[in-house]
């Protein structure tokens, strides 16, 4: 099936020829044997029409594609673009794309353009200026911009500088970047991606948020990374617990849809008392000499409200005593196979038991990170930690129902020099914070989204030059 990268540009109606919709170069028309004798389909996501085709003879070396405005707006182009172009001529049918969706919440439609998307605008625009390259066009909005019924959306693109909402044409791929669980959740927006993607075939990746017990007992079936895995339960009655807490000194309790270290609490026995560490809005609570007791009644509160899980805790090799772990970026890549794209060291902060970013806990590369280890302890080498997080996925893909193309994996490695998953995390921060080396430049985890759209759509791209 022939396809070319080509440039678009779009012309009023009122100066283009009246006896046609689009212009294609001589050397196009040739080369994919398009007849000129009655009309082509064009098509855009959902969006279809048929079209008269005409050529141009100009020979200038930028091969250029010429819109009548009011067909390219049915087809969601707005402005000059490169764009993907295929033939199918068994169909007659000329492909314009793919086109993508970016799923998100929380946008503010009342601020400035520069602020549209609060912290995450400059990963949007990262990913409006990489698609671009890649001959995408691309477009963010929320559940409620969404019409399933007229086959639209009103999403924001980047026109001239500026965000702006227009409608699109369903897109052939849906990027789920929804941050919040309860709107991911609600029954509405689950109804209407399920109809997209059985009637529609958009493609959607990245579906849900992770259940932390889920993942759990499912890679505990996978004999390839089951060795990984800290003990682990599912939150009953307290004699679990107590149990836990005696065959090891710290134990930590849970949410299993939490997100952002909300809700972890760190137990630690001496004697027949504990020193309990939770987390909250405000930061860490820190409570010596606890009872069984009363811990076993803060938690018959707790889970009145959600489930929990009970994990051994860890010996994690530290810098100036602070814990020290892994974040693993593994992505999809223009192939559809799983590749690391990134390794951040994280140290979780003097007065937090994790280490997320949003707990005060500090980034920086793998290689600055592991040269902070305290003297004595052992430090997983970085192909160590590549060939872990791949085992990871791959096993995950096996195990988990779902369409998956990014996933943060964190690994920690203990004082005996075992390396272990802590987390998967199917959302992973595209803040700024949360990059290690900021610059201007796209994030090499944008560019490997985009050749995986172009590869799931049947637009594949030239590899890229390392």
């Amino acid at each position: 099936m022939p396809q070319m990268k080509l440039h678009l540009f779009i012309d009023s109606d009122d100066t283009f020829p009246g006896h046609a919709d689009v212009i294609l170069p001589q050397a196009i028309v040739k080369k994919w044997r398009i007849a000129l004798h009655g009309p082509v389909t064009l098509s855009c996501g959902s969006s279809a029409m048929d079209a008269r085709i005409l050529y141009s003879r100009n020979n200038s070396p930028k091969l250029t594609v010429r819109l009548r405005q009011t067909v390219a707006h049915v087809l969601g182009i707005y402005s000059e673009c490169r764009m993907n172009i295929r033939y199918t001529p068994q169909r007659r049918l000329l492909q314009f794309g793919p086109l993508l969706g970016i799923l998100t919440d929380g946008i503010e439609k009342r601020t400035s353009h520069e602020q549209r998307f609060g912290g995450m605008t400059r990963f949007y625009t990262e990913c409006h200026l990489s698609a671009d390259a890649h001959g995408i066009r691309m477009f963010v909005f929320s559940p409620e911009d969404l019409n399933v019924q007229k086959k639209q959306i009103n999403g924001w693109t980047y026109l001239r500088g500026q965000w702006k909402q227009v409608p699109h044409p369903l897109p052939d791929v849906i990027y789920n970047r929804i941050t919040s669980r309860r709107i991911e959740a609600q029954r509405s927006l689950q109804q209407k991606l399920e109809i997209l993607k059985r009637l529609h075939r958009v493609q959607l990746f990245n579906e849900q948020f992770l259940d932390k017990w889920q993942v759990h007992t499912a890679l505990k079936n996978d004999p390839s990374v089951r060795f990984m895995l800290p003990e682990t339960h599912l939150y009953a009655k307290w004699t679990q617990l107590k149990s836990l807490l005696r065959r090891y000194p710290v134990v930590y309790i849970k949410p299993a849809g939490g997100s952002l270290g909300q809700g972890v609490m760190r137990l630690t026995l001496t004697g027949t008392r504990c020193h309990m560490q939770y987390t909250t809005l405000n930061g860490t609570i820190t409570r010596s000499n606890v009872s069984f007791q009363e811990i076993a009644r803060h938690m018959a509160w707790r889970k009145r409200h959600y489930q929990y899980l009970i994990q051994q805790g860890l010996p994690l090799i530290t810098s100036l005593g602070r814990s020290i772990d892994f974040r693993v970026l593994v992505q999809k890549n223009g192939q559809g196979k799983w590749s690391i794209t990134s390794i951040a060291g994280r140290i979780a902060s003097n007065t937090n038991i994790v280490s997320n970013l949003a707990r005060g806990g500090t980034i920086g590369t793998v290689s600055h990170i592991l040269k902070q280890v305290d003297p004595g302890q052992p430090k997983p080498t970085i192909p160590q930690l590549r060939q872990h997080a791949l085992a990871i996925a791959h096993a995950f893909e096996r195990q988990i129902h779902g369409h998956f193309a990014e996933l943060g994996i964190d690994l920690a490695a203990d004082k005996s020099g075992k390396i272990w998953l802590l987390e998967i995390n199917s959302k992973p921060s595209k803040t700024d914070d949360s990059v290690t080396n900021p610059s201007n430049d796209i994030r090499p985890s944008v560019g490997k989204t985009m050749d995986y759209t172009c590869c799931i759509t049947g637009f594949p791209q030239k590899a890229r030059k390392k």
